[in-house]
């Protein structure tokens, strides 16, 4: 192993020294999280002493990312294009395509390791060869396209490969639910203009609720009381959409919820079940009889009707412990809410500090697998914890009508007015102009800012 200490001099305290390890795989990271109690996958006998090691290709000698992105900022064409992103290495993205001349494209770009075993998802014994890196995909052979006849691409984190490329790229992919949707609001967009893009931008239809709803409706009423029948009246009446002001949609994510922790009991371990396309797919299509639909632990064998019906009374519960009993007042965005904390200050644990820096809670439209795409976490509750962080339409044919928003204003100072002045925006879908011809930045300057050098 190559062995280094090194000394972390501490602000107001002793320094610290610190000894690292690392082995021809890279840097040993269970120095810092501790062994793997089990480790069988690789069906392997652990030795004693071992140790963890990460390879990852962010740490192989590889071209700088600034490389790659002054290389974008020159490229006249798609050859260009292709060619900068060649020396992209890590992380691996999709990356889209156009220019003034009406053509589209998109390329894989990223070091992705081919290896003799294994899929890299779980540790594998690094003291033999049969797991290793045997090199990686050619850049020429990561998926692109380059003007496809149907006029348009779509890209949301799924699978861009099918079973016949020669290479493991991931195992992981989005199973399509919102590249799904995106296809069919691109595909009924003849000549759109960036208004129609930008409402596709903000496209709410929840596919897992299309697919799990019908679970919910089969419900008989004559079980429920009057709280639970009408929510389930105005479950079977939504237009499946995540609005925050949709009370169906309120409705259906807390039942779903439920139902997932219902699911998450059956689990084995700590595995939890999410609230994406997978979830929804796999129950919808498991058929009443299957032993997931029954209670462990009860002495009885519960029916798919009883266990839906449970979830449902026990979603519509907590819809009435969070906004009251009267379900014509209940909206989605009342539940999940986005908070925008500070990344340094906001979780200080001071009151006052926290107060200054973070924004929030709003009112949040979207969620799971939706291309308003604002994610939360099951058995966390509601709260938004990933979004779009920022939204953007470009006009090739008159970039000044080029639109953007993010998620919270230009400024990082808390007491700027451009510090937050984009949430509103960004929660409601509104965009601003991306100035592109110096004569329009100079009219819509607010200030001019010149630096210059010390001394001169």
């Amino acid at each position: 192993m190559e062995v280094r200490t090194e000394t972390i001099d501490v602000a107001g305290g002793e320094p610290v020294t610190v000894t690292t390890r690392a082995t021809r795989h890279g840097p040993v990271v269970s120095d810092v999280f501790g062994r793997l109690d089990e480790f069988d996958s690789a069906g392997v006998e652990l030795p004693t002493p071992y140790v963890i090691a990460l390879r990852w290709t962010a740490l192989e000698d590889v071209p700088a990312l600034t490389k790659t992105v002054f290389g974008l900022n020159v490229a006249r064409d798609w050859d260009g294009f292709r060619e900068a992103l060649s020396s992209f290495s890590v992380p691996a993205q999709n990356v889209v395509y156009a220019d003034v001349d009406g053509n589209i494209g998109y390329q894989a770009p990223g070091l992705v390791p081919i290896r003799a075993g294994g899929d890299g998802g779980l540790p594998v014994p690094g003291w033999d060869d049969r797991f290793e890196w045997t090199g990686f995909i050619p850049y020429d052979e990561m998926p692109n396209l380059f003007n496809p006849p149907d006029g348009w691409i779509v890209t949301a984190n799924n699978a861009v490969v099918d079973g016949n490329f020669p290479y493991l790229l991931t195992s992981d992919w989005n199973l399509g639910d919102r590249a799904t949707r995106l296809v069919e609001l691109v595909a009924e967009a003849e000549d759109a203009s960036v208004d129609d893009l930008a409402a596709i931008q903000l496209d709410t239809f929840n596919k897992a609720a299309e697919r799990i709803r019908p679970l919910f409706a089969d419900v008989p009423p004559d079980f429920l009381d009057p709280v639970e029948q009408e929510a389930l009246r105005m479950l079977v009446d939504w237009d499946l959409r995540n609005d925050a002001d949709s009370a169906g949609a309120a409705i259906f994510e807390a039942a779903w919820r439920r139902l997932l922790e219902h699911v998450t009991a059956r689990l084995p371990g700590d595995l939890e079940a999410g609230g994406g396309a997978r979830w929804s797919r796999s129950l919808a299509s498991l058929p009443p009889e299957d032993p997931i639909w029954d209670h462990p632990g009860t002495g009885a064998v519960e029916s798919r009707e009883a266990t839906v019906q449970q979830a449902f009374a026990l979603g519509v519960a907590d819809v009435v412990d969070e906004l009251g009993e009267d379900p014509a007042t209940w909206a989605w965005g009342e539940l999940h809410t986005a908070t925008f904390d500070n990344e340094t200050l906001g979780r200080s644990g001071v009151a006052p500090v926290e107060w200054l820096f973070n924004r929030g809670p709003f009112a949040t439209s979207g969620g799971f697998d939706i291309v308003n795409a604002t994610g939360w976490t099951p058995s966390e509750g509601f709260i938004v914890d990933w979004v779009p962080s920022m939204r953007m339409l470009v006009d090739l044919g008159e970039l000044d009508r080029s639109m953007t928003v993010n998620t919270t204003g230009n400024s990082g100072h808390a007491y700027s007015s451009h510090y937050q002045d984009q949430i509103e925006a960004w929660r409601t879908g509104a965009l601003f102009p991306m100035r592109w011809d110096r004569s329009t930045i100079e009219a819509d300057a607010e200030g001019t800012l010149v630096l210059v050098p010390d001394g001169s």
